[in-house]
């Protein structure tokens, strides 16, 4: 079991997953990671983060800024 305690979900590159963060999220639970903690780096980030988290049980998010 793996879990990523800092992850910047809303920055992915996603070519790869064809544009898709869900399937980029799948993949990574596939692999292993069990759980994903999704972190801010703009005040308004949370705003996505909370649409993900919403939709992947596996994932929780924070509020805040980067300096």
């Amino acid at each position: 079991m793996f879990v990523d305690t800092h992850c910047h979900l809303t920055m992915l590159y996603l070519d790869p997953y064809g544009g898709d963060l869900d399937l980029a999220i799948q993949q990574a639970q596939e692999a292993g990671v069990s759980k994903m903690m999704g972190i801010s780096v703009h005040l308004d980030d949370h705003i996505a983060l909370s649409k993900i988290a919403a939709r992947h049980a596996a994932v929780g998010y924070s509020v805040g800024v980067h300096p």
